[in-house]
């Protein structure tokens, strides 16, 4: 596409997030802190081949460090349920910097897919702008945007090892 065509094609199905990365209190924002993110097509399938199951590297991925005020932002297309399921179309994300290693967090899904179930809209309810439950709104430039703050914590039960 060309033109006009092609940027009112963009802008319906590409979308930004951003938000502030937390120290564990909610309120200090944090410097040097990686979010890694990664996610499949709008089909709902990963690019990458191998049976190793890690699906980290696929073509759809991306990784941002935090300045000095704790901001984030990426911009991506929205992603896909996997193919034949109910799963809620999601992205991954990791979190680490100094003096927190790798773990997973929350995926983020958005509030308008069908498959996010009652259960999980319950768990995130009341959690404001920390929900991983996205609502994507368009801005006065017609791109969709939203918003997630995210509040660290000492690696748990979901560390990576890395």
């Amino acid at each position: 596409m060309e033109g006009d065509d092609c940027c009112r094609w963009r802008t319906r199905r590409t979308f930004g997030v951003s938000g502030t990365i937390y120290a564990p209190d909610g309120r200090t924002p944090l410097s040097g802190i990686n979010l890694y993110v990664y996610q499949t097509d709008a089909a709902g399938n990963y690019s990458t081949s191998g049976s190793d199951g890690d699906n980290r590297n696929t073509r759809i991925h991306g990784q941002i460090r935090t300045g000095a005020d704790g901001r984030y932002e990426f911009r991506t297309i929205k992603p896909g349920s996997y193919p034949g399921t109910r799963n809620a179309a999601h992205i991954h994300a990791y979190i680490s910097g100094p003096d927190y290693p790798e773990y997973w967090i929350d995926e983020y899904i958005f509030a308008d897919d069908p498959f996010v179930t009652s259960d999980q809209r319950q768990k995130f309810a009341g959690k404001g702008s920390f929900s991983p439950i996205l609502s994507l709104t368009r801005g006065n430039d017609g791109v969709l945007r939203a918003v997630r703050d995210i509040k660290v914590e000492r690696c748990t039960n979901n560390c990576t090892g890395k």
